[in-house]
């Protein structure tokens, strides 16, 4: 905590292990002041994890990793979401 004070917020990253205590970072970042960034939700439980905890922002990989076919069918549901929106969105506000 005490060098938090030159950073403008926390990014977590590493193994699914250390992902796993992404709330008390994200309430430690919170509780003094900073933006927490959930980096790599590559899962829909990520997502939904980093959306609960009060995460401000994440972002993902998947992309990298489909199919031609996954590819298109990720790409309609993102569509979809800046067509219909979506409680995920909230994230980018």
């Amino acid at each position: 905590e005490p060098v938090l004070g030159s950073f403008a917020g926390v990014f977590l990253g590493g193994t699914n292990a250390f992902k796993s205590t992404a709330s008390a970072w994200c309430k430690m970042a919170h509780r003094l002041g900073k933006r927490f960034h959930y980096g790599r939700c590559s899962t829909p439980s990520k997502v939904l994890q980093a959306r609960e905890m009060g995460a401000d922002s994440m972002d993902t990989t998947i992309v990298l990793w489909q199919s031609k076919t996954d590819i298109k069918t990720t790409m309609d549901y993102l569509i979809n979401i800046a067509r219909n929106g979506h409680p995920q969105m909230e994230l980018f506000l």
